[in-house]
């Protein structure tokens, strides 16, 4: 489980369970309290329904493991009705997906800054995630072979820094385990002309993140990584798309 993840479960347990259930033992938990636990989050915390709708299957997801591990006979959640938020009830009468046309998505790349252009076309083109975006490193891409693999993002860590989400930083892929291969997506012509591009323009620009994409990202980098400061960085990183030696047609070319 991600540090991330366990902090969010941590906070939810000390500001939402505690205040409410007090030291009540699990296997003692009733239905109704259940439902008076929700109410009490809408009516003394003001939760909106999709909050209240995730601390419910976190809570669900406990007395499950409970009854796995003989801690408990049933599960107090099953039977309790959530309230239904508008989003939800809207998809539910709206299930369509609107997709952009092409039109539209070369519209939206040609407004952008040239130099963010390339993370677009890895979205709409390879359907990559902004964060999946920002970590693709050089050493990820193979234009003879066509595909892209991505093991790594740029995400928020609160274990990196202060605040809400803490700081961004360059690490694997949520879901999957450090030096776990990641998927391999197919790079269509179209993306790997706009990789070239970037790489050919962008080649002395900051070293750090995939494309560059925000100033804070790239500096959260750096700081965890160790290489702002003095001292040996604490893991190596591998270069990016907007390291010079790795150019494609310039300089020293990258193996493939």
């Amino acid at each position: 489980m991600e540090n991330s993840s366990v902090k969010q479960y941590r906070t939810m347990l000390t500001r939402t369970v505690e205040p409410f259930f007090g030291v009540s033992a699990i296997s003692d938990v009733t239905s109704v309290q259940i439902e008076r636990w929700v109410q009490w989050m809408i009516s003394h915390r003001g939760y909106k329904p999709t909050t209240i709708r995730f601390r419910f299957s976190i809570l669900m997801s406990v007395f499950s493991w409970a009854m796995e591990h003989g801690l408990a006979d049933t599960n107090p959640c099953k039977p309790v009705e959530l309230p239904v938020s508008r989003s939800r009830t809207h998809r539910d009468q709206r299930a369509e997906v609107h997709i952009p046309s092409t039109e539209t998505v070369l519209s939206v790349i040609a407004a952008a800054p040239e130099r963010y252009r390339c993370m677009l076309w890895l979205m709409a083109g390879c359907g990559l995630r902004l964060g999946e975006t920002m970590g693709l490193g050089r050493d990820r891409i193979s234009f003879t072979e066509r595909l892209i693999t991505v093991d790594r993002q740029v995400a928020c860590d609160r274990d990196t820094g202060s605040g809400r989400y803490g700081s961004m930083r360059l690490r694997h892929v949520k879901w999957r385990e450090d030096g776990e291969q990641g998927r391999r997506v197919p790079l269509p012509d179209v993306v790997a002309l706009a990789l070239r591009r970037h790489l050919r323009d962008h080649s002395l620009g900051v070293r750090r993140n995939c494309c560059s994409a925000t100033r804070r990202a790239q500096a959260c980098s750096t700081r965890t990584t160790g290489t702002g400061g003095s001292g040996a960085p604490h893991s190596p990183q591998p270069a990016s798309l907007t390291s010079s030696r790795t150019v494609s047609g310039t300089s020293t070319p990258h193996p493939c």
